[in-house]
């Protein structure tokens, strides 16, 4: 058996993968992380999915404290800000540290991808985590006046989405090692990601839809969503972003309607049971089971079953 490839970004993904490394060893795990939220704040490049990542697998993320990095402080956040010097989300002083030496890696020559190997190994993981791509590529939204980060507008109330653009992903192209883990993994895991931040940005890359329909790998998709609420999101500010991109709602039947040419198999939460069937039009290979994450022990349990899932899932 071959490596496992996960593709998202987020809490959610984080937390999937803080289960996974529970049930295969980590060098069998492939991460393919999504950039579109990577930002520039204080002059630092910082890079949320890819750091809450690598806080889960090194095992730093508290789940009695919703998640948070254990022993976080911000103090130079508050001494920041009392300086007039804003930054969203609030960066920690642990977080600090890491935006402090990627971007260092960056300036003095090395790719995202090869700064992120860096910073794996620095954490001391063995999981392989590849950025989708080396070019920057931003998720954007489009607001009266202008256009936002997906950060801006999550956090903004009063902000009307018109549109969501991925800045730069027409002149990105994927790592090739992003190319390789999908192309030769054993199963292929898209994770409970936003579908538009995150999950949209990685797929708007040239060259990942194409490598997720061509690989001989079971692709299995875990929906981010339950009933009509986004995993992870306490406020409505995901159902405007869904509708200006097509879907019809906040539901697992939209969001198999999305990614229903690229799956196999495609997991729903077990409170929605009641719409099954119709989800099959869309995704006939859909099956039920509890996709709610509250500890390492939940995680586990259903990365074990997505993993080892018997189904018919080979292409």
């Amino acid at each position: 058996m071959s490596h496992v490839t996960v593709l998202g970004g987020g809490l959610e993904t984080a937390k999937f993968l803080a289960g996974l490394v529970e049930v295969l060893p980590e060098e069998r795990v492939r991460v393919v992380v999504n950039v579109g939220d990577d930002d520039e704040t204080w002059g630092l490049h910082v890079s949320p999915d890819v750091d809450r990542i690598l806080c889960a697998l090194a095992g730093e993320l508290d789940p009695a404290r919703n998640w948070q990095r254990r022993g976080e402080t911000f103090q130079s956040h508050d001494g920041a800000r009392r300086l007039g010097m804003r930054s969203s989300p609030k960066i920690g002083d642990r977080d600090l540290a890491t935006h402090l030496l990627r971007t260092q890696l960056l300036r003095s020559g090395s790719s995202l991808e090869e700064a992120t190997r860096e910073l794996t190994e620095r954490f001391g993981v063995g999981v392989q985590i590849f950025p989708a791509t080396n070019q920057r590529v931003r998720t954007r939204v489009r607001v009266p006046g202008g256009a936002i980060s997906a950060a801006e507008f999550y956090a903004n109330p009063a902000a009307n989405a018109l549109a969501v653009c991925y800045e730069g992903a027409e002149d990105a192209e994927a790592t090739s090692k992003a190319i390789d883990a999908i192309m030769r993994a054993w199963r292929v895991i898209l994770a409970p990601a936003d579908p538009v931040r995150c999950m949209d940005a990685i797929l708007a890359v040239p060259g990942i839809r194409d490598a997720l329909r061509r690989t001989p790998a079971a692709v299995i998709g875990i929906s981010p969503v339950v009933g009509s609420h986004l995993l992870g999101d306490s406020g409505s500010r995901f159902e405007p972003l869904m509708k200006v991109t097509g879907g019809a709602s906040v539901s697992a039947q939209a969001v198999a309607e999305r990614y229903g040419d690229l799956l196999d198999q495609f997991v729903i939460h077990t409170s929605d049971l009641s719409v099954l069937e119709v989800i099959r039009k869309a995704m006939p290979g859909v099956w039920v089971e509890n996709i709610v994450v509250s500890g390492v022990d939940d995680a586990a349990r259903l990365a074990r079953r997505v993993v080892n899932e018997d189904r018919p899932v080979g292409r």
